[in-house]
């Protein structure tokens, strides 16, 4: 009998010993991965090159299409993936996202923003108000849209101006 006591007995204290360290790592200090720092990788800082690096790549440079079917077309498909979120569908600064916005985007058919040369325009879609994310520097279009699509939306974005209706006649 004191052999069977001695096994029972041990297996008490072996259950005891696993439970206590299943409820420690339950609610002891234990890492978990919802408490442990999150980087998303668009959050991520690369480190700056050496000095004197040069770069292997250069971006795409940004090149203006004439206003043609076939690249209004286009430029209104890049419009649909990158800007009709907030600027709305007819330009117009009302597009679901655009709407939660202090200030709101502007009227892309304001003569404000028509009068802008092509790279003005360009500068102002890769840099304008509401492009980039607080403080941290991530650029949302400059870092989202590829150059060689910018000059497609630029000459959507000049569609606009037709379309805006004239108000009491003037």
């Amino acid at each position: 009998m004191s052999r069977l006591r001695w096994v029972i007995n041990g297996g008490i204290v072996a259950g005891l010993v696993g439970l206590s360290l299943v409820v420690y790592g339950l609610f002891g200090d234990v890492p978990r991965m919802l408490q442990q720092p999150k980087l998303r990788a668009f959050e991520a800082k690369m480190p700056l090159p050496p000095e004197g690096a040069v770069p292997v790549e250069t971006p795409a440079p940004v090149i203006f299409v004439k206003g043609n079917a076939a690249n209004l077309a286009r430029g209104k498909i890049y419009y649909g993936y990158y800007c009709v979120q907030c600027h709305g569908d007819n330009g117009d600064g009302h597009g679901p996202v655009g709407e939660s916005y202090n200030p709101a985007p502007p009227d892309l058919a304001s003569p404000k923003i028509q009068a802008y040369s092509d790279e003005q325009m360009a500068q102002a879609m890769v840099n304008g108000t509401g492009h980039q994310l607080e403080n941290d520097g991530f650029h949302v279009v400059r870092d989202t849209i590829p150059p060689q699509h910018i000059g497609y939306l630029v000459a959507y974005v000049r569609t606009f101006a037709a379309k805006k209706p004239i108000a009491n006649g003037q």
